[in-house]
């Protein structure tokens, strides 16, 4: 995946109040699994009593036959979670024959005050399900997460989207559809001291029916963690990296193995990155 040949076409920031905070010793550290064709998850832990501020993991292998199904921070680490694509493989339940590898990443932190994280999950019985998660009142969001439960493969994370102070996470059955019960919840990590600079930028990859994504780049700040919206995939549309970097964030989705609907669908990725001063 060439960063280069996914520039974006639509630029947005959300300013922030100012303040006087900081993020104190952010660093991001990272574990990678096992290349196998199982279902697969793992989880990585931030170094000394450091706090997660942010969350991101990766798929190697097996492009569009994987569903990332779960990203979910805790106090000092992260836990990742993915499952083949339960009715992708010759239309069976069999998933896929390729090994495929999952790496999962958490940034990590000393940061001023406290830091909780807040959770919230989807009970109606749609086969689409949104969940918004607000943080406590005087707190901002600097991470966020998601978690699907029963989906088993046949429902794909469409969005994180992190504001000033909320989370919203939406799921989507796949084109066949899911018969059992399942869930979706939405986190989102608050701080109670604003670091400084706080401020959500936003990036659109380009439009099209092909696996796309980009990334979001904090200009002299450093990134917090980050989120992404895959607009028009229709639940044919997977997302496989949430990158993290020392100022950017990369998101890219990658469609089902068989290519998308049939019909031609363009769809496109937006990419959040919540950037601070260090």
């Amino acid at each position: 995946m060439t960063l280069i040949a996914m520039l974006a076409t639509a630029f947005m920031t959300v300013l922030a109040s100012p303040s006087s905070a900081d993020v104190p010793d952010l660093e991001f550290v990272s574990v990678t699994g096992v290349s196998n064709s199982d279902n697969k998850g793992l989880s990585v832990t931030c170094p000394g009593n450091k706090r997660v501020v942010g969350v991101g993991a990766d798929l190697d292998g097996a492009r569009g036959k994987v569903v990332l199904d779960e990203v979910v921070p805790s106090l000092n680490s992260v836990s990742a979670h993915a499952y083949e694509y339960g009715s992708r493989y010759n239309n069976d339940n069999s998933g896929t024959q390729d090994d495929w590898r999952i790496r999962v990443w958490a940034y990590c932190a000393n940061p001023h005050g406290a830091v909780v994280t807040s959770s919230r999950e989807s009970v109606n019985s749609s086969n689409n399900k949104s969940v918004t998660v607000n943080c406590p009142s005087g707190y901002d969001v600097i991470g966020s997460g998601a978690e699907l439960t029963g989906a088993l493969g046949e429902v794909v994370i469409d969005e994180i989207i992190p504001t000033a102070t909320s989370v919203t996470v939406r799921g989507l059955e796949d084109d066949t559809g899911l018969a059992a019960d399942w869930k979706i919840r939405a986190y989102a990590i608050c701080a109670q001291d604003r670091p400084a600079g706080l401020e959500i930028i936003s990036r659109d990859s380009s439009t099209g029916s092909d696996d796309t994504g980009t990334y979001a780049h904090c200009p002299g700040k450093r990134a917090l963690s980050g989120g992404f919206d895959i607009a028009g995939g229709a639940g044919e549309t997977g997302i496989e990296d949430l990158i993290p970097g020392t100022d950017t964030f990369v998101a890219f989705a990658a469609e089902e193995w068989d290519g998308s609907d049939g019909n031609g669908r363009d769809w496109f990725v937006r990419t959040y990155v919540i950037c601070a001063t260090q």
